[in-house]
């Protein structure tokens, strides 16, 4: 089976490969292969066999910092990330620019605490001791707010919760919720709206406990002063109109996504108020020293 980020990052290759072999012959300072930079955020719980770094495949880069200076310096031609760790890199990479925005149906993403009602939890510290269910594949921005919700009340998730299990799938975890399987669960927007729509019953029993900001969406770097106009304006229509292409509309299917779009107006607020309240992990040392 195809997992969610290799077919995504195996799109992008592709269409920007189109690009190069479509162009004008007469160009002669295009690269033989467009490294793209995949951060390795993307690939949490990826088996070890779908992240590939051979030649002409995405280059899974566990390093924020390190991807920013690749773009910046010409060494990868596109790098692709969250939008909240695009915000952290921001000021030290200013030259580097969105390209797109990568979205399933909502422009943004907030993830949710939900426990039982029965239970009558009110805060957040009131689940220490109790357990967690975490769906695999839980979306990053979802992990980001966890983690931060434990640091507020002095903890780790391993050190606050009795135990943290990790069902399938999301629907999974709100079913073990409500089946008393579990105290506690963490989900996005998009899977929280599906379950409501599809089981009202039982999100019926459920409450939230707690919400995060809304996080950007993912995207598409790019350092314009290396790109011709021509090229960049290539890949962004490729990436734009995969939908209508049979097989990259059942690709973003199987991902889950509803596919690329333009990068809003309010973009640059966005990653401006996530990193307000959301410091890097780097700014958060610093302040623990100081």
């Amino acid at each position: 089976m195809t997992s969610r980020s290799g077919g995504l990052w195996f799109l992008l290759f592709c269409v920007t490969a189109s690009m190069m072999a479509g162009g004008d012959d007469k160009k002669s300072d295009r690269p033989d292969t467009i490294r793209i930079g995949i951060i390795g955020s993307f690939y949490r719980d990826q088996p070890d066999e779908n992240i590939k770094t051979t030649k002409g495949d995405p280059v899974n880069v566990d390093d924020l910092e390190k991807l920013g200076d690749k773009v910046a310096k010409d060494e990868m031609q596109l790098g692709v990330l969250h939008g909240h760790e695009f915000a952290w890199i921001h000021k030290k990479y200013p030259e580097l620019k969105a390209l797109l925005i990568v979205v399933n149906q909502n422009l943004y993403q907030q993830g949710y605490v939900f426990v039982r009602k029965a239970d009558g939890v009110s805060s957040f510290g009131q689940l220490k001791g109790k357990s967690l269910a975490l769906a695999k594949h839980t979306s990053e921005p979802c992990h980001l707010f966890l983690d931060r919700q434990c640091m507020e009340v002095g903890a780790k998730a391993d050190g606050l919760f009795s135990k943290i299990t990790h069902p399938g799938n999301v629907e999974e975890a709100l079913d073990d919720l409500v089946d008393g399987n579990g105290d506690a669960t963490v989900v996005d927007e998009m899977a929280l709206t599906s379950y409501q729509r599809r089981k009202p019953g039982r999100f019926a029993k459920l409450k939230e406990l707690v919400k995060s900001p809304q996080f950007p969406a993912s995207l598409v770097i790019y350092r314009p002063g290396w790109w011709q106009e021509a090229d960049l304006k290539s890949i962004r229509d490729a990436l734009l109109n995969a939908h209508h292409n049979p097989e990259g509309r059942q690709l973003l299917t199987m991902w889950k996504l509803t596919g690329f779009q333009e990068v809003p107006d309010d973009y640059e607020q966005s990653l401006a108020k996530i990193a307000e309240a959301y410091p890097s992990p780097k700014n958060l040392e610093k302040r623990s020293k100081n």
